[in-house]
Order: structure tokens, then C-alpha cells, then sequence
């Protein structure tokens, strides 16, 4: 089975579908794909919207601990998985795999009375931020540079060929005419 997280926030993929893989697996869901989509909530807390009869889900998480925006200048707190949170993400998680299932409101409990078990010992670590230094971003521009020289030669050498053969039609039109021009 394949699980596509489509990430966009901060927290490491790999983590996050463990948790996914797991969910699925609990709730004894078949099928051959599933897309997860992890974005940062706009306000709020943990949430998620379920597709019906799809196999899609998109996971929302606050960027932050507050969910009011910082003040300018301040340093936020940012979110952080507990194992409180990592059950509420994994209830969560799988109340949407049952919108996927075709199931509404009306016919689930809530979020909050899904047994999750499961989910102890599970964790979503933040990705580890990569210092970039001069010399990395100096190689980086080096390399940038290198390839758009590589990719403008291979169009003037396109454009060469292309000449050659525009250069072979006119010379034989030339032939052609000289020779009409002899006949007469």
C-alpha cells in the first residue's frame, strides 16, 4: 500500500506516516493509495478534513503553541507533539479515514471517543533545520551557474545544427535554379 504525505509544515514525514500507516492498518482499511495532506491550521487546534468515498485526507496543526498571532518582534513557541497531542493528531487521523469511508457525523462518535491505544510510544519530531553556510550557498550559485552554461551550449549547438540544415536547403534551391537556368 502506498501513503502519500503531501507535507508542508515542520514535522518529519516519515513520522508522520508511521502514524498514518498504523491508523490504517488499526482500522483495517484496504485500498491501494492514500494521500495525506499535512498543512499548518489558520487558527486553532489539531484538525482535519476526510473526503467522502476518497482516499484522501488533510491533516491541519498549529504552527505555533499560541494560537493568536505573536506580537512583532516576539520569538513564538513552536508546536510541539506531546503524547497528549500524538493521541488527539491519531484520533483525529482516523475520524477522517471514516468520512472516507462514507461515514457523516450522524453515524460515528466523536473524535474524542476514538479508542487510540495504539498510538502510545509514537512520536512527531520536528525536522532538523540545516545551516547553510557561505560556502554551501557559494557552491550552490557555482552549480546554478554551471548548468545554465552547459544548457546554453547545448542550444547553441541546436541552433548550429538547425542553421546547417536551413544553410543545406538553401544551397540546394541555389542548384536547383542554376541548373533550371541553364536548361533555358
Amino acid at each position: 500500500m502506498k501513503i502519500e504525505i503531501d507535507n508542508k509544515t515542520w514535522y518529519r514525514s516519515d513520522d508522520i506516516r508511521k502514524l498514518v500507516r498504523k491508523a490504517i492498518a488499526e482500522e483495517g482499511l484496504r485500498g491501494r493509495d492514500y494521500l495525506v495532506q499535512v498543512r499548518y491550521a489558520r487558527g486553532g487546534d489539531i484538525g482535519g478534513y476526510g473526503w467522502y468515498h476518497q482516499r484522501k485526507i488533510k491533516m491541519c496543526i498549529p504552527k505555533h503553541e499560541s494560537q493568536w498571532h505573536p506580537v512583532r518582534g516576539s520569538n513564538p513557541t513552536p508546536f510541539e507533539f506531546t503524547p497528549a497531542r500524538i493521541k488527539k493528531f491519531s484520533q483525529v487521523v482516523i475520524h477522517e479515514f471514516d468520512h472516507n469511508r462514507g461515514l457523516k457525523h450522524a453515524d460515528m462518535v466523536s473524535w474524542s471517543g476514538i479508542e487510540v491505544s495504539w498510538s502510545d510510544g509514537l512520536t512527531i519530531r520536528r525536522k532538523e533545520e540545516v545551516k547553510r553556510t557561505s560556502a554551501d550557498r557559494v557552491a550552490a550559485r557555482e552549480a546554478a551557474a554551471r548548468k545554465k552554461v552547459e544548457e546554453y551550449e547545448k542550444k547553441i549547438k541546436r541552433n548550429q545544427n538547425l542553421l546547417k540544415k536551413w544553410k543545406g536547403k538553401v544551397a540546394y534551391y541555389d542548384r536547383k535554379n542554376r541548373a533550371a537556368a541553364q536548361k533555358e
